[in-house]
C-alpha cells in the first residue's frame, strides 16, 4: 500500500494472522513457494495470533482523519481532480450569474437616466410655455425658477411686492456693517461673530458681557431707518458663564 518498489521490502518478514484450520500448513507452504519462486530476499513467513486491533490496518479500510500516502489503487483522489467537472460548472454558473447581475444594473441605470432626461425635458418645455419671455440658461433648474416666479406673482397679487427687493436693488454688506457700527457706541463691549444676509433678513450672532447690553443693542438697531424689525432669537450664557451669546433676526 505504500507504493514503493518490491526491493524496498527485502529482508522484511511476512506476517500472517488467522485461526482457521490448516493455517500452519499454509504458512509453511507460502515460505517454500516464495523460496522456490526466487524470492529468497523476503524474510521468513511467520504466523501471529489474531488480535482485534489488526482489523484497523486492513487494506480495504480507510480510517477517518488520517493522511493517505498510498499510491495506485489505494490512493485517495484529490478534491480538485475528483470534482473537476463540478467545479468548472460551478465557476461557469457563478460567472453567468455575475454577468447577468451587472447587465441588470446597467439596464436599470440606463432606464433611470432616460427617465431623468425625460423629466428635465418636460419641465423645460413647461417653463418655456409658461414664461416665454424668460430665458433659461444652462444648468438652471426649471422647477426652482418656476417656484420663484409663482412666489413673486403671489406676492404681487397680495400687495406684498414692496417687501421683496426689485431686480435693480442690491444690498451692500459694507453699508450694513457701517450702519451697525455707527449705531453701537464704544461704551458697549460687544463682538459680532457671524453676519448672514438671506431673503431680506440679516442674522447677527455675537458675544457681550451681560443681558442688559443685548437689550440696548436691540433698541439701537431697531431705531435705524434701514431696518424694519429686530427680534432676539436667543440669548444665553456660554460655558464659562462670563459672556452672553445672542442672536438677532433683523428684517431689512
Amino acid at each position: 500500500r505504500a507504493g514503493f518498489d518490491g526491493d524496498a521490502f527485502n529482508d522484511l518478514p511476512i506476517l500472517l494472522t488467522g485461526n482457521g484450520p490448516g493455517i500452519d500448513t499454509f504458512t509453511d507452504r507460502l515460505g517454500e513457494a516464495l523460496a522456490s519462486a526466487g524470492h529468497a530476499n523476503y524474510g521468513p513467513v511467520s504466523l501471529l495470533p489474531l488480535h482485534q486491533w489488526q482489523d484497523t490496518i486492513t487494506p480495504g479500510r480507510f480510517p477517518a482523519h488520517l493522511f493517505n500516502f498510498c499510491k495506485g489503487r489505494y490512493k485517495t483522489g484529490s478534491f480538485l481532480s475528483q470534482y473537476r467537472g463540478h467545479l468548472i460548472a460551478c465557476v461557469l454558473l457563478m460567472g453567468i450569474a455575475f454577468s447577468l447581475g451587472v447587465f441588470d444594473l446597467h439596464t436599470k441605470n440606463t432606464d433611470l437616466t432616460s427617465q431623468v432626461n425625460r423629466i428635465r425635458k418636460t419641465s423645460m418645455d413647461i417653463y418655456k410655455r409658461s414664461f416665454p419671455e424668460s430665458k433659461l440658461g444652462a444648468g438652471h433648474a426649471p422647477l426652482l425658477l418656476m417656484e420663484s416666479k409663482v412666489k413673486q406673482a403671489r406676492q404681487s397679487r397680495t400687495g406684498n411686492e414692496s417687501n421683496a427687493l426689485g431686480p435693480g436693488i442690491r444690498i451692500r454688506v459694507m453699508e450694513m456693517l457701517n450702519e451697525l457700527s455707527g449705531r453701537i457706541p464704544a461704551s458697549i463691549d460687544m463682538e459680532f461673530t457671524r453676519l448672514a444676509l438671506n431673503h431680506n433678513r440679516l442674522v447677527l450672532t455675537g458675544l457681550t458681557p451681560n443681558f442688559n447690553d443685548v437689550d440696548k443693542v436691540k433698541g439701537l438697531i431697531q431705531a435705524s431707518p434701514r431696518f424694519k424689525n429686530v427680534s432676539i432669537q436667543s440669548a444665553e450664557t456660554d460655558k464659562t458663564g462670563k459672556q452672553v451669546r445672542f442672536k438677532f433676526i433683523v428684517e431689512i
